[in-house]
């Protein structure tokens, strides 16, 4: 009986084993090659309790994705933040270089560049 869940358990991994090798070699091959810059713009007001939550969700969603480009950006638009979390921000800042910190009157320059 053993023996039988044994064998069952690993034909449905082997068959979930291929399937994700399958749809990443079918995303590998028809994936464009030219991707824009995904810019998220995350605006913070004065104390956030949950700026550091919104930031790490935000980086482990970029991390995980099919597309890690390296094309991408998260802009906090300091609207008069605390120092807490301006000291929270720029730590983040300083481990991910995509990560930026500026005015809302800097975005439109920021997305120039």
């Amino acid at each position: 009986m053993l023996v039988l869940f044994g064998k069952i358990c690993f034909v449905l991994l082997a068959i979930i084993g291929l399937t994700t090798c399958f749809r990443w070699i079918l995303k590998k091959l028809f994936q464009p090659k030219n991707h824009g810059i995904v810019t998220i713009f995350l605006s913070v007001y004065g104390h956030d309790e949950g700026i550091e939550y919104t930031l790490k969700s935000l980086i482990s969603q970029y991390e995980w994705s099919d597309q890690c480009t390296g094309k991408y950006r998260i802009v906090c638009l300091d609207h008069h933040m605390d120092p807490e979390t301006k000291f929270i921000c720029e730590t983040i800042s300083r481990h991910y270089s995509f990560v930026k910190i500026c005015s809302p009157e800097k975005a439109l320059e920021l997305l120039q560049n």
